[in-house]
């Protein structure tokens, strides 16, 4: 299967944040290089951390 930047920002939108440690980041983005061989990784983590932490805040789980 190809994702697509659709898909990938899609992801790190709306799946990062569900994700338990802000590491999983790291496990998530190493399957998803898998899928596109133009996969951004670092562009996907900027992003899927930054949702990741901003939803540790809110939650008080994480003070960035």
């Amino acid at each position: 299967m190809k994702l697509t930047k659709q898909h990938f920002e899609f992801i790190a939108d709306e799946f990062a944040p569900l994700l338990g440690w802000a590491n999983d980041v790291e496990t998530m983005t190493d399957a998803l290089k898998r899928t596109n061989p133009n996969f951004d990784a670092k562009k996907f983590k900027k992003r899927a951390y930054k949702n990741w932490e901003a939803k540790a805040e809110r939650e008080g789980l994480y003070h960035g």
